[in-house]
């Protein structure tokens, strides 16, 4: 199950900000940037396993919470619950 959120964030964080890479011309600051987004999404999605919440049950009350506690995260968060929405993992009235 882990494998298939890390590859579920992971084609998140490429489809929020697709970059092109050729051989060799990746730059620090593409890869830090999409680990710190995926980074982010990883507490979110923690803080929810430690809440025993799923991630379709989440409701907006604790989203808000947690946005109040990480607001450097407010832009990841709403593009992944977005992304989250449009693949069926959440539904439009859970958040």
């Amino acid at each position: 199950m882990q494998a298939f959120w890390r590859a579920s964030v992971a084609g998140w964080c490429c489809a929020v900000s697709p970059v092109r890479i050729e051989r060799g011309t990746a730059r620090l600051g593409t890869v830090k940037s999409a680990n710190d987004k995926i980074r982010r999404i990883a507490v979110l999605l923690a803080d929810l396993r430690r809440d025993n919440t799923g991630l379709a049950d989440v409701d907006q009350p604790w989203l808000d919470d947690w946005v109040h506690d990480h607001p450097s995260a407010r832009p990841d968060v709403r593009v992944f619950l977005d992304w989250a929405r449009r693949h069926g993992l959440v539904s439009a009235q859970s958040t």
